[in-house]
């Protein structure tokens, strides 16, 4: 289990990718489409392999004080990732944000984004916690 078991869950996490994340606006026709996080990832593909590349250093390095920066790293990177669709969004103050952001995360949301960022919490809290599990040394 110790073998596939990270392939396996990264697997999982590019298949949720696949699901529908977040509703635009198409500047074609004006209609709400639903983007995938393929989609996401495609528009910050640097984002998406600079995340790829920490993950490889985090696996790779044994020492823990580089293992504990790179997974600080690690962390910005994906709150970075996941807080793209709320980026177009304009929270001016804190009224406007407790108002409106109820609405973004029940309407404008998908099921693909809730999954892969549970997928990813998944995976943060395993490999940072208890990294033998799925890391053979």
């Amino acid at each position: 289990m110790k073998k596939i078991g990270l392939f396996l869950t990264l697997v999982l996490y590019l298949l949720t990718l696949f699901l529908p994340f977040s509703r635009t606006i198409s500047m074609k026709t004006y209609r709400q489409v639903s983007l995938s996080g393929w989609t996401i990832v495609s528009y910050h593909w640097v984002t998406f392999m600079i995340l790829v590349l920490l993950l490889v250093l985090w696996i790779r390095f044994e020492s823990k004080k580089i293992k504990l920066l790179l997974a600080s790293l690690i962390s910005i990177v994906l709150l970075y990732f996941y807080s793209l669709p709320f980026q177009s969004l304009q929270f001016n103050d804190f009224s406007v944000l407790r108002n409106q952001l109820p609405v973004v995360l029940r309407l404008e949301l998908q099921i693909g984004y809730y999954l892969s960022a549970l997928m990813v919490m998944m995976l943060m809290t395993v490999l940072f916690i208890f990294p033998s599990f799925f890391i053979k040394k």
